[in-house]
């Protein structure tokens, strides 16, 4: 059998006649004709791989080099390409041609996937693409993509905010009292690009303002989508109270069981390619710890598995620039012989911590507790205009040394420490 094999998934273009022969059993390859397009130089003055610009020249390399295998052309039996890991409009780029190729008679596209990780490890990585816990009483989504919809308040609606590209837009909060509280507002807020209705929302969040500016008897309606038009003026989060009569809680707009909460904390976006960069990085610190391999193989993968998987992150990552072992040395993530740590402690990680679940205290035990020993670091916090969720801000760090960081970032919290120890040495 002949297998025609194509590879988009970063800044490469790659293509391959293989020969395969001796069946399932004992299989055998042998590479008939082999045929790479660098992207090197292109890319070079962007510090990194441009998802877009290596996108636009896999579409013109892919038919030259699909030519350049000569009489194979028409020699192979299936296509198999890569889906993944990599950056996306570059994958998709491969498999659309893949299928192109396979809609000719007698001719099958067949995905190539990498072998699966431990399921505990797998979803850790991908739940660092979501955002935070919310209650039903907040305006924000529960555990969502990052690229969701983001809500800003408009105190923070400055230039850097109005130029920024979301993937799925954003809204403008303002408060009642704002909104209500000076003349010719909305022709201001007009000049600011920000209509009512459209991509701002009024937030009722004290049931002072509930009351002095009611939107139902104005005739308002809550909003109830994420795009504009939002079908509404106003949102409504106000709690509840046992000091007043009829004091219960006012929950209006985004509240449905499919449409509940209106988007997420801007602090918390990250864009999906963003995401996938932070993904992959992550998964590559991962291989970096000192027994990663020997504990790949304790949960189920085989070694070939592990290989086969370990190799293609890392390479990958080396590509896009993400294995960069300096800088991540400077962001704490690595250590002098290139093994991951806790970004507070500096402690080497065993990798054993990411599959093992956190011990509880004694009569504290909450049932399918599913936190493990190592969790998501953030090395600078998350706030509003920094957009911190991305590659080298983000490494694997201690349960206990998470919880002492908080939303406080690397640098406070060790000034905070340091502090600590020299005001617990004077009372000596």
């Amino acid at each position: 059998m002949i297998i025609l094999g194509i590879e988009t998934s970063c800044d490469e273009t790659g293509i391959a006649l293989v020969e395969a022969i001796g069946g399932l059993k004992n299989p055998r390859f042998r590479v008939l004709k082999s045929l790479v397009a660098s992207q090197i130089k292109i890319h070079a003055p962007y510090g990194g791989v441009v998802p877009n610009l290596a996108k636009r020249e896999h579409a013109q390399n892919l038919p030259i080099l699909f030519k350049g295998l000569g009489n194979g052309v028409s020699k192979f039996d299936v296509i198999a390409v890569t889906v993944g890991p990599g950056l996306e409009p570059c994958l998709w780029e491969g498999i659309n041609f893949a299928q192109s190729l396979a809609k000719e008679p007698k001719k099958q596209a067949k995905p190539i996937k990498l072998p699966k990780l431990p399921s505990l490890l797998d979803r850790k990585i991908y739940k660092t693409g979501q955002t935070r816990g919310a209650d039903d009483d907040v305006i924000y989504q529960n555990r969502v993509s990052r690229s969701s919809t983001v809500l800003i308040p408009y105190a923070f609606w400055n230039t850097e905010m109005q130029s920024a590209q979301f993937d799925n837009g954003s809204i403008v909060l303002i408060s009642p009292t704002t909104f209500f509280g000076g003349e010719k507002v909305e022709q201001k807020l007009a000049g600011q690009g920000l209509v009512l209705g459209e991509n701002l929302l009024v937030f009722y969040e004290t049931r002072q303002n509930w009351d002095k500016y009611n939107p139902e008897k104005m005739g308002w309606v809550p909003a109830t989508s994420r795009t504009k038009p939002l079908g509404g003026q106003y949102v409504a989060r106000v709690s509840a109270t046992t000091a007043l009569n009829g004091g219960g809680r006012i929950l209006r707009g985004f509240t449905e069981t499919a449409n509940k909460g209106a988007g997420i904390r801007v602090f918390e976006y990250a864009g999906s390619a963003t995401t996938k960069d932070c993904r992959d990085q992550l998964e590559a610190l991962f291989w970096l710890c000192a027994d990663a391999e020997t504990v790949a193989i304790t949960a189920g993968m085989t070694e070939v598995d592990i290989a086969t998987r370990k190799s293609s992150i890392l390479e990958s990552c080396k590509l896009r620039g993400l294995l960069d072992l300096d800088r991540l040395m400077k962001s704490r993530m690595i250590n002098a012989q290139g093994h991951t740590v806790c970004p507070l402690c500096l402690d080497e990680l065993s990798g054993t911590g990411f599959l093992s679940r956190l011990e509880q205290a004694e009569g504290r035990e909450v049932p399918d507790l599913t936190v493990t020993q190592i969790n998501l670091f953030h090395i600078e916090e998350l706030r509003i205009n920094s957009f911190n969720h991305k590659p080298y801000n983000l490494g694997w760090g201690h349960h206990h040394c998470n919880v002492v960081v908080k939303d406080s970032g690397i640098t406070k919290t060790l000034a905070w420490m340091k502090e600590v120890i020299e005001r617990n040495g004077k009372q000596k």
